[in-house]
């Protein structure tokens, strides 16, 4: 894993970066044990129409809930964060608004899905299905930010509004 220090305002952060293949996925629960104050998961939302590596049937989105509904339910990190990042989203739009097939592929995927090429509607049909995955406990206090890695301003913006939320959640918890 990756564990990165920075510091933003009067405030010290440690980022850990704990990759996402399987065998990094085994170390995860010894390292948010060890003091996380959030867990931030990255889901690639262009890749709905992916079939995992991992499991030959499923999309990588499908496969992504799972290991976020798993991670985020386990009873050990009820008092993280939970930061969910819809990541992709220039992709995820082009998918949706400009091709045809790859939009046809998502209505299969979410047959209740009537929102036709609207990629914010589209996103909205992602964005339930991870809620629903959520105990009611962490539902109150989960994020979703829509971001473009590549898109540096919107990254610094999403941060500002995580770190305003932790901060929060940290006042709210300890005094």
């Amino acid at each position: 894993f990756t564990e990165t220090k920075f510091i933003e305002g009067k405030y010290e952060w440690t980022l850990v970066d704990v990759g996402g293949q399987l065998p990094e996925r085994k170390k995860w629960d010894e390292i948010m044990s060890k003091g996380a104050v959030a867990f931030i998961y990255f889901v690639a939302v262009d890749e709905y129409n992916t079939i995992s590596k991992e499991t030959s049937e499923r999309s990588r989105l499908d496969f992504s809930l799972e290991i976020f509904s798993q991670v985020i339910n386990n009873e050990a990190n009820n008092k993280l964060c939970p930061i969910l990042f819809f990541n992709k989203m220039d992709r995820f739009r082009y998918k949706i608004e400009q091709n045809a097939s790859s939009l046809q592929a998502f209505v299969d995927l979410f047959p209740q899905y009537t929102g036709g090429a609207d990629y914010s509607l589209a996103i909205k049909e992602i964005e339930k299905k991870f809620i629903d995955s959520v105990s009611e406990e962490h539902k109150e206090r989960l994020i979703i930010q829509q971001t473009c890695a590549l898109d540096t301003k919107s990254v610094t913006v999403v941060f500002q509004a995580v770190r305003e939320h932790i901060l929060e959640l940290l006042l709210d918890t300890y005094f």
